[in-house]
C-alpha cells in the first residue's frame, strides 16, 4: 500500500511580525511593590522575633519573590538595585523613578504593619507620647530609603520605637 502525499496541503503562509513586548509598566511597578512589601515585612518580623534563623527566612522570602515576580519586574525589590540597573542602562529614568516610588511606599507600609504586628501595645503607646526630637525623629525613614529595607534599617526603625 503506497501512501501518496500532496505538497499542496503544506502551503506556507507569510509570517506576521512578532512584537516582543514586555509586561505593561503598571504590572512591573505593582509586582515591585508587592515584592518589596513582603521582603521588608519578612525582614522586620524576622528581626523582631530575635530568631537565629532570621537570615534564612529573609533569604527564602527574597528567593520566592524573585522567582514569583522577577520575570515581570526584574526583581529589584531594593532602591540600590534599581540604581545599579539605571547606571547600567538596563532601565530608563522614568522606570527607575516609578520603581523607587513603589519600593519606598511598599517598604514604609510594610514597616508600619510589621511594627503593628510585632507589638501592637507599644504602637498605641507611641501614638500617645510626645513626638521625638533630634536625631531619632527622622532616622528610620531615611534608613529605609537608603537601604531599601535592609536589616540595619529595620533594626534602626525598631530601636527608634522601642527606645533602645
Amino acid at each position: 500500500m503506497d501512501l501518496i502525499t500532496s505538497h499542496a496541503s503544506t502551503q506556507q503562509l507569510p509570517a506576521e511580525p512578532v512584537i516582543a513586548a514586555g509586561p505593561r509598566p503598571a504590572v512591573k511597578y505593582v509586582v515591585e511593590a508587592i515584592g518589596t512589601f513582603f521582603l521588608v515585612f519578612t525582614i522586620g518580623a524576622a528581626v523582631g522575633s530575635h530568631s537565629p534563623l532570621a537570615p534564612l527566612a529573609i533569604g527564602a522570602a527574597l528567593m520566592v519573590m524573585i522567582y514569583a515576580g522577577g520575570h515581570l519586574s526584574g526583581g529589584h525589590y531594593n532602591p540600590a538595585v534599581t540604581l545599579a540597573a539605571l547606571i547600567r542602562h538596563r532601565i530608563g529614568l522614568r522606570d527607575a523613578l516609578a520603581y523607587w516610588l513603589s519600593q519606598i511606599g511598599a517598604g514604609l507600609i510594610a514597616a508600619v504593619l510589621v511594627r503593628t504586628v510585632i507589638d501592637p501595645t507599644q504602637t498605641a503607646a507611641a501614638a500617645t507620647r510626645a513626638p521625638q526630637t533630634g536625631c531619632q525623629a527622622g532616622v528610620w525613614p531615611a534608613s529605609l530609603v537608603r537601604g531599601g529595607g535592609s536589616r540595619a534599617a529595620i533594626q534602626n526603625y525598631l530601636s527608634t520605637w522601642s527606645g533602645t
